[in-house]
């Protein structure tokens, strides 16, 4: 349950719900999570408990939350964090914490009698660390460590017993713009996959004791997204590639070499950044918001929109979707029914119906049913409207989009007007002195009066 606290007259702050209305008639609050908040955030057990925590890159310092918890933190490392990963270095089926820095320096934490421990650092990436991924490269059960600065090298280490060593590095000049790994070949070891600027997309294997180029494609345009997943269940991953030129690419392993898949023509105002088991392909854009695709025989087949425009990252969460917006802040979606809102004020359940909408991933309320069940008298048009309660009373300027007490502004965004019904955003609540919160495991809105203008 989330709840939002009150502060006095000026100095009111209203944290936000947004949600979010999708193709598939499921609507989604977004929660504020102000602890990771200008953090690189990833997800993982690694506390091995059988469900993911989220690990928290801020400043010179690590935190690892548990349903929102703060259960652990790491620090001491030179540098900030830039980059983050997980995964078993050691063959102990645990998983250890790497931490890439802007100091270009990548360091890995083993949690020993709970309390996370270097057990290892690499330096002199000769630039901020941009990337960080573990793979077992070579089939042994260690973790191999995949590294990019902000230049664009690349580097692969491979674990020998738990102990790291260089074997590959990107030539000089040709800078990597993606690399990522995977099994795609069906044999023990993760394969490879790296494209440049120019167009160029490699898989790299290890066979003969070595690393080699056991792939080479070339497609048209310079590439803006590589994903490698199963386009069907149960069934092998794939290169997935989109261009600049809106060529939609894909590639499988035939047992001797790469074949492709499908290629035609798609065009997005957006990246596509990720892959969802039950929703396929993710896509967010600065124009659409978050899109889900599934793959088709000649298109991109659309399965939902989530109208967030804002966002510029997706992070998976025991099977929640948390967000990044540009901002750099972020938050959880949550599921609500917003036909069936149970509404309760100071605790007692009100009968008397309110009509709710969504627009840009905000939720408004009726202003004429909140101010009715809340007891306040409403007249006057959009542009001024006043609302009185016993011998006070506000101002709703829509045009200035603000509400004025005693002349006093205080902050209020944009109202909306449909069927001729005015709406405000549910978090301006807050300003007729009650106290907001949302339930969306019960499908529960409830006001508290803890304060007043009367």
């Amino acid at each position: 349950m989330k709840r939002i606290s009150l502060a006095l007259i000026i100095t009111l702050v209203i944290s936000t719900f947004y949600c979010i209305d999708m193709a598939v008639a499921s609507n989604y609050v977004m929660k504020d999570l102000p602890q990771l908040d200008n953090g690189i955030v990833i997800a993982a057990d690694v506390l091995n408990k059988g469900s993911e925590q989220l690990i928290v890159g801020k400043g010179s310092k690590i935190f690892i939350y548990d349903q929102n918890k703060l259960v652990g933190t790491i620090s001491g490392f030179s540098g900030n964090v830039t980059a983050l990963a997980v995964g078993d270095m050691n063959g102990n089926f645990n998983l250890e914490i790497l931490v890439g820095t802007d100091a270009f320096n990548v360091h890995i934490y083993q949690l020993v009698n709970e309390e996370w421990l270097q057990i290892e650092v690499k330096r002199y990436f000769w630039a901020p660390i941009s990337s960080l991924k573990v793979a077992d490269i070579t089939g042994n059960g260690w973790g191999d460590m995949i590294v990019t600065n902000t230049r664009g090298d690349a580097y692969i280490y491979l674990s020998w017993e738990g102990k790291l060593d260089i074997f590959w590095r990107s030539k000089p000049n040709e800078p990597v713009k993606f690399i990522t790994a995977e099994n795609l070949t069906g044999s023990r070891a993760d394969d490879v996959v790296l494209t440049h600027d120019s167009g160029y997309v490699e898989v790299i294997s290890w066979k003969d004791e070595k690393l080699r180029t056991l792939w080479q494609g070339y497609p048209w345009g310079t590439i803006d997204s590589l994903i490698l997943t199963p386009i069907k269940a149960e069934s092998p991953s794939q290169i997935l590639i989109l261009t600049d030129q809106n060529i939609f690419y894909s590639w499988k392993w035939d047992g001797n070499t790469f074949v492709p898949q499908y290629h035609f023509h798609q065009r997005l105002d957006g990246k596509i950044i990720g892959y969802h088991s039950e929703f396929g392909l993710i896509a967010i854009s600065p124009k659409s918001g978050i899109t889900f695709y599934n793959v088709g025989s000649n298109v991109l087949e659309k399965v939902f929109n989530i109208n967030l425009t804002a966002i510029s990252d997706i992070v998976f969460y025991n099977e929640q979707l948390v967000v990044k917006d540009v901002g750099s802040r972020y938050y959880a979606l949550q599921s609500i029914d917003l036909e069936d809102i149970d509404i309760y004020i100071n605790g007692e359940l009100v009968d008397t119906p309110i009509e709710f909408l969504i627009n840009e991933g905000r939720l408004y309320v009726s202003l004429d049913d909140i101010t009715s069940i809340l007891g306040w008298m409403k007249f006057g048009t959009k542009q001024r409207i006043f609302l009185i309660k016993g011998l006070n009373y506000l101002v709703v300027d829509g045009e200035q989009g603000q509400i004025l007490w005693h002349n006093i502004p205080l902050p209020l965004h944009e109202l909306i007007s449909k069927d001729n019904l005015i709406y405000l955003p549910l978090e301006s609540i807050s300003i007729f002195g009650y106290e907001v919160r949302l339930d969306c495991t019960n499908n529960q809105l409830d006001l508290s009066r803890n304060w007043g203008w009367w």
